[in-house]
């Protein structure tokens, strides 16, 4: 006990000799100026719908729009085109194949997204999600957009595939602490968030 109280007063600050001074270390006590930090997994959540609700944002100006090209684009596209089509080593990149990669790259975040917002186990959403996107699009091209736009049994695979790329990669790829990577691991039963 003796050393004890010595590892205190050695702590402290001397007092002039024939003054006593109490002090006291109120550190642990004072009030903080600062505002308190949003947990870091709400703050995750809220930046991830914003990015899914830009992302949506884009998917619904290329796919619901009378036209997908404009004048400019359509043309860059073909002289592209054209010129792969001259090469025998590029030949094989048409514009059907363009399309094709273009929809499941498009839609691996229509997969992702909701695999990364929703706790682990239920990663496949994703997949229900990009191929309830598709059903949707497709509806309205052929409903609404006829004219100018089509509705292709091959945009429903391709997207879907897009979205099943994007969900699995979550679900079944990154590993399991990625959510919450600064806490430290709790032995109580608690949501992945």
């Amino acid at each position: 006990m003796h050393a004890v109280g010595r590892r205190a007063s050695s702590a402290l600050p001397r007092s002039p000799p024939g003054r006593v001074v109490l002090q006291a270390d109120l550190r642990p006590f004072r009030a903080s100026s600062h505002r308190p930090v949003p947990h870091d997994g709400r703050m995750r959540r809220a930046v991830l719908l914003l990015l899914t609700l830009v992302y949506l944002a884009g998917v619904a100006w290329m796919t619901l729009r009378p036209s997908v090209y404009d004048a400019n684009t359509g043309a860059l596209l073909w002289r592209a085109l054209d010129v792969f089509a001259r090469h025998d080593e590029t030949s094989w990149i048409t514009f059907a194949r363009v399309e094709a990669a273009a929809n499941v790259a498009m839609f691996v975040p229509m997969g992702m997204f909701p695999a990364l917002l929703l706790p682990k186990r239920f990663w496949w959403v994703g997949i229900v999600v990009g191929f309830a996107a598709t059903v949707g699009i497709e509806t309205v091209q052929a409903t609404y957009l006829s004219a100018t736009r089509f509705s292709d049994p091959q945009d429903l695979v391709m997207n879907t595939l897009g979205a099943a790329i994007g969900a699995a990669f979550v679900g079944l790829v990154l590993p399991r602490r990625r959510r919450g990577r600064s806490r430290p691991r709790q032995r109580a039963a608690s949501p992945v968030w």
